[in-house]
């Protein structure tokens, strides 16, 4: 029973190492879209301090963070998460279909270990996100 608890412990750790900083922003907006359904409430903010490791920008380096609406041309009809690190590489996912939308872009521009709030709000098609700052 042991071995079976710390083999799926460590079958979790690769999954986050194999992901990147978009990536696990979206991971986190999918659990807050979780809780907001479990606990009934209407809206919920979500402050991230983006871990840029293994796969995400320099421990020093500051980043802009662009949340957009579906623009066509995708199969799934879902927004985007941008990240681009200030100087060099940007990271990107989409929301999925996890009914997590937004209706206009937003963007953020933060040095590097300032957290990121986003805000979270019910909706018709589920859960849209209103605020990014």
């Amino acid at each position: 029973m042991r071995a079976a608890a710390l083999l799926a412990a460590a079958l979790a750790g690769c999954e986050y190492l194999g992901t990147d900083v978009a990536t696990r922003i979206r991971q986190s907006l999918v659990e807050a879209k979780a809780e907001m359904e479990k606990s009934g409430r209407e809206s919920a903010t979500v402050v991230l301090k983006p871990n840029h490791w293994p796969d995400g920008c320099g421990a020093a380096a500051g980043y802009r963070i662009t949340l957009s609406p579906y623009k066509g041309n995708k199969e799934a009809a879902v927004g985007d998460i941008t990240i681009q690190c200030h100087g060099t590489r940007s990271f990107y996912t989409g929301f999925g279909s996890d009914g997590i939308s937004v209706t206009r872009d937003l963007r953020v521009e933060k040095k590097a270990g300032d957290p990121v709030r986003i805000t979270l709000k019910r909706a018709r098609s589920g859960v849209e996100i209103v605020a990014l700052e």
